[in-house]
């Protein structure tokens, strides 16, 4: 989180940290920034794309199989894997 501080200081637009784990951690990093990226790694869990819009996510990808997931896993997610690499979320 002190590095991401440290990039908005920077001027940076966007910020992620990579493998949060749960999803209280996910709430905690976007409440922090302005402009947050989940990036839907296997550590990460999977929480509904409406929810992440609510947590304050700006950017969400999802790989088209990202490893250890299946499709099924992406469609419950939130109606993505249907090809489509990155949603954005817009307020």
């Amino acid at each position: 989180m002190a590095r991401c501080r440290a990039f908005v200081e920077e001027g940076a637009d966007v910020v992620f940290i990579e493998a949060l784990r749960s999803a209280s951690e996910m709430r905690s990093f976007a409440a922090s920034f302005p402009t947050t990226w989940a990036n839907m790694m296997p550590k990460t869990p999977l929480v509904p794309f409406a929810e992440m819009k609510t947590m304050g996510f700006n950017v969400v990808t999802l790989q088209r199989r990202p490893a250890g997931r299946s499709q099924g896993d992406a469609r419950r997610f939130g109606g993505l894997g249907r090809g489509r690499h990155e949603t954005r979320c817009r307020r």
